[in-house]
């Protein structure tokens, strides 16, 4: 279980990675403004999710094969609380 947990941290932090290079590469084409790249890297993570028995039986019997995680982008938001 360990193994797995380390093994999982990688491939996040290689995800990421590989989410940052993208974006770079929109930038470079001109697909993307710097601003906008330079947002979507800060707002957005790449996550490994567990999958639970439902979404587990609904890829075994779409695929053939039982996925264990799914690869997200999860979107994250600054909370801002005015104090009053």
């Amino acid at each position: 279980m360990d193994s797995q947990i380390i093994e999982l941290e990688q491939d996040t932090v290689n995800y990421n990675v590989v989410k940052e290079i993208v974006i770079k590469k929109l930038i470079e084409e001109g697909s993307l403004s710097k601003e906008e790249g330079e947002e979507f890297i800060d707002r957005c993570q790449v996550v490994v999710v567990k999958n639970g028995w439902f979404q587990r039986w609904c890829t075994k019997f779409a695929k053939g094969t039982e996925e264990k995680y799914t690869v997200r982008i999860l979107e994250m938001y600054k909370r801002v609380m005015e104090v009053g």
